[in-house]
């Protein structure tokens, strides 16, 4: 029975989480599950590692540095609606 994976990693360039969530999404893929990637990053990014075109990749385009802690909370609202809103969708 195929499951549908959703993961959330801030953006998709050259660390550590963002390479074991490539390598992860392309086994799930293969093995048949649905597998949504979700990343703060820019929409016009490109992943540094391979993703399969089988993962869809939402960019939310919400990777900014906050100046003060009102702003941080702010901005930590903004993404978890966002998150939201492509989980409901998907």
């Amino acid at each position: 029975m195929a499951r549908h994976i959703a993961l959330l990693v801030t953006d998709l360039q050259s660390g550590g989480a963002q390479r074991m969530a490539a390598v992860l999404s392309s086994a799930w893929a293969d093995r048949g599950d649905k597998v949504t990637i979700i990343t703060y990053e820019d929409r016009n990014a490109k992943a540094f590692f391979e993703v399969p075109s089988s993962v869809r990749i939402y960019r939310l385009n919400l990777h900014k540095e906050s100046s003060n802690i009102v702003e941080a909370l702010k901005e930590n609202v903004r993404r978890v609606m966002a998150v939201r809103r492509v989980l409901r969708q998907e």
